[in-house]
């Protein structure tokens, strides 16, 4: 089987979010299957993909990144700004070349940052038609609707917002109508897929896990600490960031409790969370978020706004940390409310939760090694890249070529 990969950039560092990692573990998974894949992508900004990547036989095809846009002339075209701001076109040119020549038996569009070239490669797609595949990280509709409730500032940015919203649902919309398969990444999103689109052919492909496996430390032996593992460059994830650290960083220091929040943000977005915030320590993009995870009584997913599966959930599993979560925060898990993960509804009831299970060593050592053992077998890169192939396979047998 030889697949055509289309992704926005090289997802591997100094690119650390979610979206980056599940594309790169992906694309390794699908090629350690035995499917000869060949990805076109910009640069990444760090060492070139074919150094970074860890499985050989991807082919990797780098074209020149697209201009730099500010975000408003994305209001100017049909297009989302996520999408809008990717359109190059020397990826256009080399995307429709590579269609064109043949041979594949699956073109993958990764992301709906890619979106804009579907019209192009419906175009250049001659002779045997190969699979359109649309890979989801999230239901792009009710995340940007919610995004364009959620964002503070005046009205005209309020209304660009929603523009965009609306924009980026119709361009999900497309992909997902003429595509010939849909990858999301939770069952949530598989279910939004198939209630909008009857009919239409979607194949569940969760994240993994390949990180440090700790052994379990009595939370007894930790010091009074909680931690929020993240990458905080997109919106969405600021405004949870923002709301968690509105109602927890005065009542934590109140108490005596710290919080560490660990992972990559913007510079000034960094310095406005220290100045606001100067009791939360913060960790820079790059670092080992071992230690900080070995060290946590509990981990933290405060996220209100934003689908998708939160990657940040098997962190803390598998570094033994138990979780507390704003209730459905963790879609794609096997974790049980209650048993395996403790869920609650608002920020205020986060916080007082936290209060509340610091100091509980027997309610954290439970919940801990219940979500452990709900997740030990269930996540391995490896399985994501068989359950890839085969549905291309399936899907290759059912479309007509």
């Amino acid at each position: 089987m030889r697949v055509l990969w289309l992704t926005r950039e090289a997802p591997y560092p100094p690119r650390y979010g979610g979206d980056y990692l599940y594309s790169s573990r992906l694309i390794e998974a699908l090629a350690a299957a035995g499917v000869d894949v060949h990805v076109l992508c910009s640069p990444g900004g760090g060492l070139g993909p074919d150094v970074q990547c860890r499985e050989p036989s991807v082919t990797w095809k780098v074209v020149a990144p697209p201009p730099l846009r500010p975000a408003w002339r994305s209001l100017l075209t049909p297009l989302p700004n996520i999408a809008a701001r990717q359109v190059a076109e020397a990826m256009r040119q080399r995307a429709m070349a590579l269609v064109a020549q043949g041979g594949w038996d699956a073109v993958c569009l990764d992301h709906i940052g890619m979106g804009w070239l579907l019209p192009h490669l419906e175009r250049a797609r001659t002779g045997r038609r190969p699979l359109l595949v649309y890979i989801a990280h999230n239901h792009e509709k009710t995340v940007r609707a919610q995004l364009a409730r959620e964002a503070p500032g005046g009205l005209p940015r309020r209304l660009a917002l929603r523009l965009d919203a609306w924009k980026a649902g119709r361009l999900e919309d497309a992909l997902v109508r003429r595509s010939d398969l849909v990858i999301a990444n939770t069952e949530v999103d598989e279910a939004l897929y198939r209630r909008e689109h009857p009919g239409v052919a979607a194949v569940v492909v969760k994240p993994a896990y390949e990180g440090p496996v700790l052994d379990p430390l009595p939370p007894e032996a930790k010091p009074r600490r909680v931690v929020l593992v993240g990458s905080f460059g997109w919106l969405a994830k600021q405004l949870n960031l923002d709301a968690f650290l509105d109602e927890a960083a005065p009542r934590l220091a109140a108490a005596g409790v710290e919080l560490v929040v660990a992972g990559a943000m913007p510079l000034d977005y960094e310095r406005a969370v220290s100045a606001r915030f100067p009791s939360v320590r913060l960790t820079g993009a790059g670092e080992d978020l071992t230690p900080h995870l070995r060290e946590a009584r509990a981990g933290v997913v405060p996220e209100h706004v934003g689908g998708g599966f939160k990657h940040k959930a098997l962190q803390y599993v598998f570094c033994r940390v138990p979780i507390l979560a704003l209730s459905g925060s963790v879609a794609g898990t096997p974790l049980v409310p209650g048993r395996s993960i403790l869920e609650y509804a608002d920020m205020r009831a986060l916080v007082d939760g936290i209060l509340g299970v610091v100091d509980d060593a027997p309610r954290l050592t439970a919940v801990e090694a219940a979500a452990f053992e709900a997740c030990r077998d269930g996540f391995r890169w490896a399985d994501r890249g068989v359950t890839l192939r085969d549905a291309f396979a399936r899907r290759l047998q059912e479309v007509p070529a």
